[in-house]
């Protein structure tokens, strides 16, 4: 997890991207960082209190951001 830049945690997998969407119980919600503006519908789930990770849609519709050059 890092920092973003306006300071709110994110998260970085496969080269991409994930802003914290919502937090439920024991479950945080991340969404692709390009979800707004590329319309890009790929999401992560998290478990708090242990290492757990649940990937839900996995494809986006653009390219990790480490690919580009």
């Amino acid at each position: 997890m890092v920092v973003g830049r306006k300071g709110r945690p994110m998260l970085l997998m496969g080269g991409h991207a994930f802003f914290r969407n919502n937090t439920h119980k024991s479950k945080t919600y991340w969404l692709c960082a390009k979800s707004r503006s590329l319309k890009c519908r790929a999401r992560i789930i998290t478990l708090d209190g242990s290492a757990g990770l649940i990937l839900k849609n996995q494809i986006h519709n653009h390219p990790a951001a480490l690919e580009r050059s």
